[in-house]
């Protein structure tokens, strides 16, 4: 389970799941929000529910004795709106580290430039896709957001859920020193080659929820996007952190190709 903390402040069940509860906290630019996971990461998404000022942001990693700043890929505009936050994935000098008395791979995000009092915070963990890419699927997707949605963060949940269990079904499995775990997304080496199979798994569902009978429009929609689902999850390249350690190896760097066999 992926860790969040705010100081002395545990968040990682109400944050590590986008549809359950929310944190409202307020973080200067003399603070962290530190994540730890068992293994190294790299990417993050972050949900929020308010816009708040524009910042610059900075991550840091332990590298065994001293916190380094790392360049990241900063898809939330300084944490003013929902986004994607992406860092270089093999940090040679990156160490575990005992942090809130846990020993995990700790990241800190910093706000540089201006503080924030309040901060609205609906998770941070891992999806495959978000509300940009529906849009590039279905421009006008956000008509069909119900009262109190924001955004439709539950359905990419959902997708990126349903695209996990796939994998696994599919046999995808990861180990260290003989230890199996459950594939999870943190396991994927770059979410963005699901990017494509969430983007229309996550429409499919949206417009199957709309519909009232499996004639009307909304249920051919999400027909259609699921047709379009299963040939972008049999034509991906996906590429798995199969020993386990975060980091991509010569080995893990041949993307498998997912290849759908059909018999005439």
């Amino acid at each position: 389970m992926l860790k969040i903390f705010k100081g002395s402040s545990d968040l990682s069940l109400s944050l590590e799941n986008y549809i359950l509860d929310d944190e409202t906290i307020e973080l200067l630019t003399t603070e962290s929000i530190d994540v730890g996971y068992f293994k190294p990461i790299n990417s993050l998404f972050i949900e929020l529910t308010t816009q708040v000022i524009a910042n610059k942001i900075e991550l840091e990693f332990w590298n065994g004795s001293s916190w380094s700043i790392v360049e990241t890929i900063d898809k939330t505009n300084g944490l003013t709106r929902s986004g994607f936050i992406s860092w270089e994935r093999n940090l040679d000098t990156q160490t575990e580290t005992t942090l809130h008395s846990k020993a995990l791979y700790w990241y800190r995000l910093k706000v540089l430039t201006n503080d924030i009092p309040t901060l609205e915070l609906k998770g941070i963990n891992l999806v495959f896709s978000d509300d940009t890419d529906l849009k590039s699927a279905y421009p006008d997707v956000m008509e069909y957001l119900h009262d109190g949605q924001t955004s439709f963060i539950s359905y990419h949940q959902s997708a990126r859920d349903f695209i996990i269990n796939y994998l696994r079904n599919k046999g995808k499995t990861v180990s260290r020193y003989g230890v199996y775990k459950m594939l999870d997304q943190f396991d994927l080496h770059n979410y963005e080659e699901m990017r494509q199979a969430s983007r229309y798994k996550a429409l499919a569902m949206i417009f199957f929820n709309e519909s009232d009978a499996v004639d009307d429009k909304w249920y051919q929609k999400a027909k259609d996007f699921d047709r379009l689902y299963g040939e972008a999850i049999s034509m991906d390249f996906l590429s798995i952190d199969a020993n386990n350690d975060g980091k991509v190896d010569e080995s893990e760097n041949q993307s498998v190709q997912f290849v759908k066999i059909m018999r005439l």
